[in-house]
């Protein structure tokens, strides 16, 4: 008898063979009550990161969910993701159980670019959602020598999550639908923008506040370049 069932569940099986690692959990901590960063280690030959990349994480029979890498180390095997855990879906509750030694199956990394190097002056937005990419970002700032700033978009129970994970330069704004409020956010433009005329913006997080906040640095700044991508909607899952 045909079981298409079966044969969909082998198919999604050998998919997940052909592009994902088992790596190891080898620290796992709480930065705040919901906010976990977690090491996974194990063999990345073949990975080919750039700032921005995105691995997908196995978090549930036949659940992917996408995590920016906070710090990848090639040759130690090292991979960090920074996990928001909130809400009752598959991702977190994933995270929030994960223990040392545990085994979870990551994607090779895919993405483009959100960084160029020869600008002078950085400007990033983002929400919990955002905290691994601002991670990855800051070596890189500290590097070029940047003139940079972070901007987040957080609950009060995540507000000294920056902090906690060693980012410095940042402003944190209330998550109570205020960067989605384009006259509140018009109001804040002289400190919002007024000294990063002609950065590079970089804005992610929450779809709405993306939104508004690309459209606000088009009109409020003469930005070198506007890199922009939303990692999630209220009502939509796995953008």
């Amino acid at each position: 008898m045909f079981n298409g069932t079966s044969l969909m569940n082998q198919a999604f099986e050998g998919l997940i063979g052909s592009f994902m690692r088992r790596l190891t959990v080898v620290e796992s901590r709480f930065v705040t009550p919901k906010v976990k960063i977690t090491r996974l280690q194990g063999n990345l030959k073949g990975f080919n990161f750039q700032l921005g990349d995105a691995v997908a994480v196995l978090v549930g029979e036949r659940k992917l969910r996408n995590y920016t890498a906070a710090f990848v180390d090639l040759n130690l095997g090292f991979l960090d993701i920074v996990a928001h855990i909130h809400g009752n879906g598959p991702a977190s509750h994933f995270f929030e159980h994960l223990q040392l030694g545990a085994e979870v199956q990551v994607s090779i990394p895919r993405g483009k670019s959100f960084y160029d190097a020869s600008v002078k002056k950085q400007v990033f937005f983002g929400d919990e959602t955002a905290l691994g990419f601002a991670v990855s970002l800051l070596p890189f700032f500290k590097k070029h020598k940047h003139d940079f700033h972070y901007c987040f978009e957080l609950e009060a129970e995540n507000k000294n999550s920056p902090a906690l994970l060693g980012l410095s330069n940042y402003t944190v704004f209330p998550k109570d639908g205020s960067l989605v409020d384009q006259t509140w956010m018009e109001q804040q433009s002289d400190f919002c923008f007024a000294d990063w005329q002609s950065a590079n913006f970089i804005i992610t997080g929450n779809v709405n506040s993306v939104q508004t906040l690309r459209k606000l640095v088009k009109n409020e700044t003469l930005a070198n370049k506007i890199y922009s991508k939303g990692y999630w909607l209220a009502g939509k899952k796995a953008l």
